[in-house]
């Protein structure tokens, strides 16, 4: 029996997606048809959406307490932080997950890589010497990285 990934659900959902983009399924297709769908992040609600505009009866099952998986937006600070999916990368108009956005009317804009500014544990910008300081602590990290690789690598500690 093949085995039903989370790849496969996505796979699902974005063939649904495309299907009911190009208006070729009718919404009675999948009328007296019971759907379970395994997931509430974006993959099985969108699968669940498809499905269900098809005429199909879905019922959702989640593990978490908490529904859209991996897009998740933390208020307790009280400031919105994103834990998970805050981009939708590569916007293009063949990206299915930018079709959702755009269907649900969210907000996007797109993302400026090379204007970047980063805040300190206190929330104030950091400044050059800050910057400085953490390229110093990410070569360190990248060689204790390739010591680590090294010393995988090697049969005994002295080969280190």
């Amino acid at each position: 029996m093949p085995s039903f990934t989370r790849r496969t659900a996505l796979q699902l959902a974005i063939a649904g997606f495309v299907a009911g983009l190009a208006g070729r399924a009718r919404s009675d297709a999948l009328a007296d048809i019971k759907v379970i769908v395994i997931g509430a992040g974006i993959a099985g609600l969108s699968a669940a959406q498809q499905v269900r505009a098809l005429g199909a009866q879905v019922t959702v099952f989640e593990a978490g307490n908490r529904i859209g998986g991996r897009i998740w937006t933390d208020h307790s600070l009280g400031a919105p932080f994103e834990h998970g999916a805050g981009w939708i990368h590569g916007p293009s108009d063949d990206n299915p997950v930018k079709h959702l956005a755009d269907q649900l009317d969210l907000d996007s804009f797109v993302t400026d890589d090379d204007n970047i500014e980063l805040f300190g544990p206190d929330g104030t910008p950091l400044t050059l010497d800050d910057y400085e300081r953490l390229e110093q602590i990410e070569a360190a990290f990248r060689e204790v990285l390739e010591d680590g690789d090294r010393f995988a690598a090697s049969d005994t500690v002295e080969d280190v």
